[in-house]
């Protein structure tokens, strides 16, 4: 069964109904059980922090909080997982690719220890370097 690191980006989009269908699914995929969506914990807490500071986004009202957002996160079809000491030191190898995006670079790391197939997001840098869903 195929695997997929999810981004802050696209747990955002996903939230506000803006996925591309490529990357959609692979929502519909992981709902059906015929893939598995991880999310690294960094990538919640980011995605948690844009829909709390954000009145809209592309034209979207958000009407929720970080709390909000984490108790639908916690509704997807998708197991969060936590960094661990080897994304620590995974990380470094991509700090030269995203060198003022620590996020980033730890969700790529969390991507590389984990082995999955690819990332869900429309993050440009992550695209031109790493296996990427998105459109």
């Amino acid at each position: 069964m195929k695997r997929y690191t999810v981004d802050a980006n696209a747990l955002v989009d996903f939230t506000l109904g803006l996925l591309p269908d490529r990357a959609h699914d692979q929502f519909r995929a992981a709902a059906d059980g015929r893939v598995t969506l991880e999310i690294p914990v960094v990538a919640a807490i980011e995605a948690m922090f844009v829909l709390d500071r954000r009145d809209e986004l592309q034209g979207i009202p958000i009407p929720f909080d970080a709390e909000d957002a984490l108790r639908w996160f916690e509704q997807l079809p998708a197991t969060f997982v936590e960094d661990t000491h080897a994304d620590a030191r995974e990380l470094l190898a991509h700090l030269s690719v995203f060198p003022s995006q620590m996020h980033d670079a730890m969700i790529v790391a969390n991507h590389v220890t984990r082995s999955t197939d690819a990332i869900i997001t429309d993050d440009r840098k992550m695209d031109d370097n790493y296996p990427t869903v998105w459109e």
